[in-house]
């Protein structure tokens, strides 16, 4: 791990510049961003939005599996008889590619709050450290981003008048959305599965043909959103929230920003160029344990960086 003591990195992206979220977070539109951590937002955001997509053109290919697997002669379904059949049999798919890209959502959804939040407490306030979008009572209740909010009600800045704004527009959405979302992940975390989610399913005919393709049912969230919309309302949500957060900080070019989404077909490659500018000499030095991490994360170095050598 020698080469992190002096060379540093800069990211080309090829194929399908779209899919990398620089117009939303343009490091160009804010006045001397902490680049660590704004480059570790847009990546979390980039992993966001390529689970997004999976879950976007997953539904319909897994209900094209779904129809063959039940209506092909050689599967179990073919067998079965008919006072099973006339009970209302299910035939459900458990879709590994649309479980897999929801964990992938939330779990990047949450990733992205927590260096967000630390992008635009370091952008306040250039020497806090450990803010985070974890959980704090707000008028005695739990929400996520509590921690935030309540850093920004106790906290001065010189020139920016609007915390209290910021923090009302953080609280507005943990309660709206946020909330839910973590739930949803800490579900996946600490149980099997979201409590009342619904697999991609069809009740079998009572006689042939078993199943008709048009009453597969998609795959639904707890509150009976299917999967695909319910994906659309979160990108919906996080492009806003992002939005009403940037614009409300100060000495922002929001001409330099870009909220629109778009997807090609291919996926995005990026490619990091390592290279010794000459200048970096401050990690030739020996960094105390104890130290923050010279990273920007916030962490000390022992449980950042320093656990790569």
């Amino acid at each position: 791990m020698d080469y992190l003591k002096k060379y540093k990195y800069k990211f080309y992206y090829v194929e399908d510049e779209k899919r990398i979220p620089d117009g939303i977070l343009n490091a160009n539109a804010f006045n001397e961003p902490n680049s660590s951590i704004l480059s570790a937002a847009k990546s979390r955001l980039a992993i966001f939005l390529y689970h997004y997509n999976i879950i976007s053109n997953s539904i319909n290919s897994d209900k094209d599996k779904l129809f063959e697997r039940t209506t092909d002669p050689k599967t179990p379904v073919d067998d079965l008889s008919e006072p099973l059949v006339q009970k209302g049999a299910v035939a459900i798919y458990d879709g590994v590619s649309y479980q897999t890209a929801l964990h992938g959502l939330l779990y990047s959804l949450k990733s992205f709050l927590d260096v967000f939040a630390f992008f635009v407490a370091k952008y306040l306030h250039p020497e806090v450290k450990g803010i985070s979008f974890g959980k704090g009572k707000v008028d005695g209740e739990k929400i996520s981003g509590g921690s935030l909010i309540n850093w920004l009600k106790n906290s001065k800045f010189d020139g920016f008048e609007k915390k209290d704004e910021l923090a009302e527009i953080v609280c507005n959405h943990s309660r709206d959305w946020i909330n839910e979302a973590i739930k949803y992940r800490d579900d996946l975390t600490h149980r099997t599965n979201i409590d009342g989610f619904v697999d991609m399913h069809v009740v079998l005919e009572a006689t042939k043909p078993y199943i008709k393709k048009e009453n597969i049912k998609s795959p639904s969230m707890p509150n009976n959103l299917p999967l695909n919309e319910y994906a659309d309302a979160t990108l919906n949500h996080l492009i806003n929230f992002i939005k009403q957060i940037v614009e409300i900080l100060p000495n922002v070019d929001l001409t330099k920003l870009n909220y629109k989404i778009e997807f090609n077909k291919t996926d995005s490659t990026a490619i990091r160029i390592e290279y010794d500018d000459g200048k970096d000499k401050v990690r030739d030095k020996k960094i105390s344990r104890n130290a923050p991490c010279h990273c920007g994360s916030g962490k000390r170095y022992k449980e950042c960086h320093g656990k790569l050598q």
